[in-house]
């Protein structure tokens, strides 16, 4: 479905000239450029809760510690095959 929505002149004519550079339609620019701001709000708030976290001691050493147990699973023998 789609739906209309006002840009500025500015955005217009920078997304035309995208549009025409990278021979892509301004819609796939946009879901792209939409798609990019997602990820990085998702990593900026991936971060902030790891720092969160990690100021949690008891947490953090726990985390440690199974990461520590998982490390051992490496080691299952699976390089015979």
């Amino acid at each position: 479905m789609s739906k209309m929505m006002r840009i500025t002149d500015k955005t217009a004519e920078d997304l035309d000239l995208l549009a025409k550079e990278l021979k892509k339609s301004k819609a796939y620019l946009l879901e792209k450029a939409v798609a990019k701001l997602n990820r990085e709000i998702f990593l900026k708030q991936a971060a902030l809760e790891s720092k969160r976290f990690r100021k949690n001691s008891q947490a953090w050493k726990e985390e440690i510690d199974e990461r520590k147990l998982l490390d051992n699973s490496l080691m299952d023998g699976l390089d015979e095959y």
